[in-house]
């Protein structure tokens, strides 16, 4: 970059708030960010040179680069909110994983995507070697500016169409919000059977630390891998009142013995 860039953030919510801890840490100016609750400007209060602000009204006009941080259904309405327009010198780009970035063509000349492919807890700082940043961009101008500060904010930065980026993010929802669902319905499990589940946790942690050995293929365990039917059986009479689980663990066994066994 030839100069300092000034970026915008509109959204104060989890992805907001990491782009804002990492884009400051890597020495960028993030000097506004909005959103609409003002409850919680406390939590972008320890930003240098960033102003909270709830009022739409009140934005900057003057951002190099802004970037929309909110919930995929409300792209649009926010960005027709905005009390001026994008100008041709200026880069707006979204953080959604599932929406194309030629949505924000009607809004700016230059625009793109900047999507950070992990799952993110605001005031949980995620370091820059795990926070993936796949981009994307209308034409040079923006693909270049915004690959450049993704570089500044992550150590794994991917340019990729939106077609493939769409099927990335279908892969991340199956990987993150489908598996966290499970371990909730075995923690609803373990709350009535009087488990602790936390005795679980370094199980959890094993079975992801061991993609780094190998593929989910080569690292494939237990009684369905086996194929130990009786197991598998006494498994699902202890499972006859747990409806979902029951179902999960049926699909999930039949899916694994298919993968190993010929049947």
């Amino acid at each position: 970059m030839t100069k300092m860039m000034n970026i915008s953030i509109i959204g104060g919510g989890n992805v907001a708030w990491h782009l804002t801890q990492n884009f400051t840490l890597a020495g960028l100016n993030v000097f506004e960010v909005y959103g609409r609750d003002p409850n919680e400007a406390d939590t972008f209060s320890n930003f240098t040179n960033t102003t909270y602000i709830s009022d739409i009204k009140k934005m900057r006009s003057d951002a190099d680069i802004y970037i929309i941080a909110v919930n995929d259904d409300v792209i649009e309405q926010v960005l027709d909110e905005l009390p001026f327009k994008i100008t041709s010198e200026q880069i707006l780009a979204h953080t959604s994983g599932a929406r194309p970035s030629k949505i924000l063509a009607p809004y700016a000349i230059h625009y793109g995507c900047l999507w950070p492919l992990q799952t993110l807890t605001k005031e949980l700082p995620i370091a820059s070697s795990q926070l993936p940043i796949i981009f994307n961009g209308s034409d040079f101008v923006s693909e270049a500016h915004l690959g450049e500060i993704a570089d500044q904010i992550s150590d794994y930065v991917m340019l990729v169409d939106d077609k493939k980026k769409s099927k990335m993010h279908l892969a991340a929802v199956m990987l993150n919000n489908f598996v966290n669902h499970i371990n909730r319905l075995v923690s609803d499990y373990c709350k009535v059977e009087g488990l602790d589940f936390s005795i679980f946790k370094p199980l959890i942690k094993e079975t992801a630390l061991k993609l780094d050995l190998g593929s989910p293929s080569e690292i494939q365990t237990g009684p369905a891998k086996r194929n130990d039917k009786l197991t598998i059986e006494k498994h699902l009479e202890m499972l006859e009142k747990y409806d979902e689980l029951y179902r999960f663990y049926c699909l999930a066994t039949e899916s694994i013995i298919k993968k190993y066994h010929k049947i």
